[in-house]
């Protein structure tokens, strides 16, 4: 029977020297105090989704990001481009990915990479014993698929680490702009969210996902109205009102952080600054 060889690492994850055989859909023998290395990735587009796959019957039929083990001799940071390449043809040498976060759970050393990038869905070839398809997916139908127990146990965690990086980038949008939401937002709500990035329960973390969710809605609603009615204001001769106008825009473009709606937004504040300097913002 075939196998590949993988390294075994202590607690700090120095080099053991020793290695231990895996072979083909059987998890290896880990000794006590020792431990392997699994990579996996979370790829994000521009519309906040993850591209998650499910994954071929013989691996479990279930759905997971992508990874795999790091074999003897290799290292983290190739192992997560072969995987890519392997399992969905995809080159990311070249693309800005990172190691967001290190997991350890069951004996594995989880290294968690990030890669934000817009991938074609059609331009995916799969590894066909491993993959089935693969989909963007929204991260409250990645919760649905936790719930439902059809998302790979061992990819929650680092899920988790994710999840709570949003939150926080979630957080200070919400500060900066808690003034234009139509839902009232207290200091107790803002501590309550600090509290929840400072636990790790997966309920309490969806439900402060869930409820920030809500909040932000209710921004980019107010935000959206604020732009209108300054475009609206916009075509005037009327020097005070068009530099009032353009402090406005100014401290709306400085808070918009991250992805949310950013494009609309600036496509608006882009057409308000046309209309009350006459020329093109650049």
């Amino acid at each position: 029977m075939e196998y590949e060889l993988l390294d075994l690492y202590d607690e700090n994850r120095n080099l053991t020297g020793e290695v231990v055989k895996r072979y083909k859909d059987i998890k290896p023998e880990i000794p006590d105090g020792r431990f392997i290395n699994i990579v996996i990735i979370f790829i994000e587009n521009s519309k906040g989704e993850f591209l998650i796959q499910h994954t071929s019957l013989e691996k479990g039929g279930v759905y997971a990001t992508t990874g795999g083990h790091v074999k003897s001799g290799s290292n983290s940071y190739h192992t997560v481009i072969d995987e890519v390449k392997e399992e969905l043809g995809v080159d990311i040498s070249n693309l800005d990915f990172k190691v967001f976060d290190s997991v350890i759970l069951n004996k594995v050393i989880f290294d968690v990479y990030y890669l934000k990038h817009d991938i074609d869905i059609n331009d995916l070839v799969y590894q066909e014993d491993e993959v089935e398809s693969c989909s963007w997916m929204s991260i409250s139908d990645i919760l649905d698929l936790i719930h439902e127990d059809k998302f790979r146990k061992s990819n929650i965690k680092p899920l988790f680490s994710i999840i709570k990086d949003h939150i926080n980038s979630d957080l200070d949008f919400i500060i900066s702009n808690r003034d234009r939401s139509n839902i009232k937002v207290t200091d107790r709500d803002i501590n309550k969210v600090r509290f929840v990035l400072d636990i790790d329960d997966y309920d309490s973390i969806v439900a402060c996902y869930n409820e920030m969710d809500d909040i932000i809605n209710g921004i980019i609603i107010g935000i959206d109205n604020e732009l209108k009615e300054l475009l609206d204001r916009s075509n005037t001769d009327d020097i005070n009102i068009r530099m009032d106008i353009l402090s406005r825009i100014i401290s709306i473009s400085n808070s918009i952080q991250g992805d949310i709606n950013k494009n609309y937004f600036m496509s608006v504040i882009k057409k308000i600054y046309n209309n009350i300097n006459g020329d093109k913002l650049c």
